[in-house]
């Protein structure tokens, strides 16, 4: 059951949320567009144990073997690739688990996914819309401040040049306002510091790349938008506890 609103304690995502009495919601993000992924798992990681992959064939093993409780997969991809579409129309639609479709537009979806109970298709969704449809379902309530048209160009910006070495001034050149206004802007409006954000959204992407792929540590910290390795070892322990090695598949 969920809390209250006056229960509900304000997480630094920028979500309201409570955790499901079996314990903390799982959510599986799939897409190849892998800062777009990350970008709304930053946004989601407060309440729900997120998982993000722009493979299809471990994404695909990832909902049989794990069974997320929300999968959020890019419509196009799920289309295209035989194994994760059969995951997403078979195994995880008999649970009757939701599914939230990222797609431009509807014609690039395969006709098979409409007959999915608790299908929900997004077209056309910036990041903190994705990340909003997808907390409506866990559930969690959005914060008023994720809405806010500077805030959602930042978390935008961040997906599509999350490789850059950003700082609050290249990030605020692109919003129009002072480096010192949107530092405050952003942490009002999300209870996070730009840097928080983007810095989130480097791990996300580094935890990803790791799972998915077998590229040397140095190749993958300049992937994700970090120094070098020993920069993506120390930021990852900082933040999550745990060595690279430990996303290895």
């Amino acid at each position: 059951m969920l809390a209250t609103e006056r229960e509900r304690p304000e997480l630094t995502s920028g979500f309201v949320g409570s955790d499901f009495t079996a314990g903390t919601p799982t959510v599986l993000i799939v897409g190849p567009d892998i800062g777009r992924c990350a970008a709304v798992g930053a946004l989601l990681g407060d309440f729900a144990e997120v998982r993000i992959t722009g493979t299809g064939d471990v994404a695909a093993r990832h909902i049989v073997e794990r069974r997320p409780d929300v999968l959020l997969v890019d419509g196009r991809a799920a289309s295209a690739d035989s194994d994760l579409h059969l995951a997403v129309t078979g195994d995880h639609a008999r649970r009757g688990r939701p599914v939230v479709l990222d797609a431009g537009a509807p014609e690039q979806l395969s006709h098979h996914f409409r007959g999915i109970p608790w299908c929900e298709t997004a077209f056309r969704r910036d990041v903190v819309g994705l990340a909003e449809t997808v907390a409506n379902l866990i559930p969690a309530q959005p914060s008023s401040g994720l809405r806010n048209g500077h805030v959602r160009r930042v978390i935008d910006f961040v997906a599509r040049r999350y490789r850059d070495r950003l700082t609050v001034g290249t990030i605020a050149a692109e919003t129009g306002l002072s480096s010192t206004y949107l530092s405050h802007l952003f942490k009002l409006r999300t209870g996070m510091t730009v840097r928080d954000y983007v810095t989130r959204v480097h791990v996300e992407v580094a935890k990803c790349l790791l799972r998915d792929r077998d590229d040397t540590l140095e190749i993958v910290a300049g992937k994700a938008g970090f120094a070098d390795a020993s920069h993506l070892s120390r930021v990852l322990r900082r933040r999550t506890g745990h060595t690279p090695a430990r996303y290895r598949n």
